[in-house]
């Protein structure tokens, strides 16, 4: 049992560190495409594992993030113009 804690914690933590990777991307670059894709792509990992709590994990998070990840698409956008 504890193997299989061990190996979900280490998703979890991929999961987690992808995502801030993500975000710290869009931050400097303020790519929206980029951003869409590189979620669809830590998405995709998860979607066809047995773990079915993992991809709603993942699914969940990118809810989360969707309106913080907006509000600064805006804020880019009006620095920009």
């Amino acid at each position: 049992m504890q193997k299989k804690i061990e190996e979900r914690h280490k998703k979890i933590t991929h999961i987690q560190n992808t995502i801030w990777e993500i975000y710290k991307t869009f931050l400097n670059n303020h790519d929206m495409a980029e951003y869409n894709q590189r979620w669809t792509e830590l998405m995709e990992q998860y979607r066809n594992r047995a773990d079915e709590e993992l991809f709603s994990f993942c699914k969940c998070q990118f809810i989360t993030w969707e309106p913080i990840i907006r509000m600064f698409g805006a804020e880019f956008r009006n620095t920009s113009d």
